[in-house]
């Protein structure tokens, strides 16, 4: 191709290259040099690396070398490409960044057929309108996907343990029991999760099940999780849970959880015969191989990870009083009303002490609780007259039996 010819071409192409704009994508049928896949890229090398002795009628080298030149690539960028084994494919990862002039894949084309290239043309035609094709359905894709995701809350994300809690939102979801069992025994441990579930309607937590993916230190979740999540740590004992160092860890931070909060924590089940671990030892244990009228493992199991609330419901009327959130003065007033016979006999009126036994959560915990001191003086009068009448009638018993004796 003559000069003339090669100045002719980059007239009629989309206008002067050497000063061409910004814009990635120049038309509907073009897209930027990044949209070639590899097998294109592999094929542009494959017939571009090779070193081409003659030149075009320009002087401009009809291999990699002349494209890199009307990239406008620099002198540095020319022997760094001429010490890679693929010059090719490096330039191409240049042009992005370095070159104004060749940013599309319509440039490439121009530029090929600027150094005689047709060849290179014809054989990547077919690859150059799929990967163009391939490109645009892609934006396509995107633009129709806009709605960006939300922000993550740092607070929120710190809390989001299982897949129950990305579709509870702020309300942390509770379970029965988390199920600790060795991989081994996973059968089993599938066995026991359904029946619970289906049969006995109990939420159970389950690692491989329900932990997240991504959750930082596992063992730090899951802690996480039985401490304040579960309340019960339900195990499945066998010889193969007692290989896992990271189970028995667990066994033991649980019990601690136990001691401390003084609750009924942890829930041993034999599985398979073996020497249980040193903090459970002296536990009740459910064993799934015992077999007899009286037991039945499913209903023991169902009915020890059951989290039904205490019976608060207490006979005696003083005790319906501070149930219902009766205050001091009241509950003076009601022993007044029911003018209790104060003798041996009778109970003495409950003092300030016996009222907040029985509900920690009186108001009488308040401030103000000295000024009702009604309730604390009638019991002081009561054992006051309690006891100084039983000296009386010691006295007399004693001279009673004096009186004998002199008789």
């Amino acid at each position: 191709m003559s000069l003339l010819e090669e100045l002719d071409l980059l007239n009629n192409f989309n206008g002067d290259p050497f000063i061409s704009s910004n814009t990635e994508v120049v038309d509907g049928n073009d897209a930027p040099l990044v949209a070639l896949k590899f097998a294109t890229i592999q094929l542009l090398s494959t017939l571009l690396n090779p070193i081409k002795i003659i030149p075009t009628d320009s002087g401009l080298p009809r291999d990699w070398r002349g494209l890199a030149e009307l990239a406008g690539m620099t002198a540095e960028s020319m022997n760094y490409l001429e010490m890679k084994s693929d010059p090719l494919s490096e330039l191409l990862k240049l042009l992005p960044k370095s070159s104004t002039r060749l940013k599309t894949v319509k440039d490439l084309r121009a530029f090929l057929a600027i150094i005689d290239r047709f060849d290179v043309v014809d054989d990547g035609e077919s690859l150059f309108e799929s990967d163009i094709i391939f490109y645009k359905s892609r934006v396509n894709q995107i633009s129709l996907n806009s709605k960006s995701p939300a922000w993550l809350d740092p607070e929120i994300e710190r809390d989001l343990l299982t897949y129950d809690d990305t579709i509870a939102g702020d309300k942390k979801i509770r379970y029965d029991a988390f199920i600790l069992y060795a991989d081994e025994d996973s059968e089993f441990a599938s066995e026991v999760v359904t029946k619970l579930e289906t049969e006995y309607n109990l939420k159970l937590c389950v690692k491989d099940r329900d932990l997240l993916p991504g959750v930082r230190f596992e063992y730090e979740a899951v802690g996480k999780l039985i401490e304040q999540r579960c309340n019960r740590l339900l195990v499945l004992f066998s010889p193969n849970f007692l290989q896992s160092e990271g189970n028995q860890f667990l066994v033991s931070f649980t019990q601690a959880l136990a001691l401390e909060t003084r609750q009924r924590k942890i829930i041993p089940c034999m599985y398979k015969r073996c020497e249980l671990p040193m903090s459970v030892r002296y536990s009740f244990c459910l064993d799934y191989n015992r077999a007899g009228k009286l037991w039945n493992f499913w209903e023991k199991l169902s009915k020890s990870l059951e989290s039904n609330s205490p019976n608060t419901s207490i006979s005696t009327p003083m005790a319906a009083l501070v149930k219902t959130g009766t205050s001091l003065p009241e509950t003076s007033s009601w022993w007044d009303s029911k003018q209790v016979d104060q003798n041996e006999d009778s109970e003495p009126p409950l003092s300030s002490f016996d009222r907040l036994s029985i509900n920690s959560h009186n108001p009488l915990l308040s401030s103000s609780l000295p000024k009702y001191s009604t309730a604390k003086s009638n019991t002081k009068k009561w054992y006051k007259k309690v006891i100084g009448s039983s000296k009386k009638k010691k006295e007399n018993d004693k001279q009673g039996k004096l009186l004998t004796t002199a008789d």
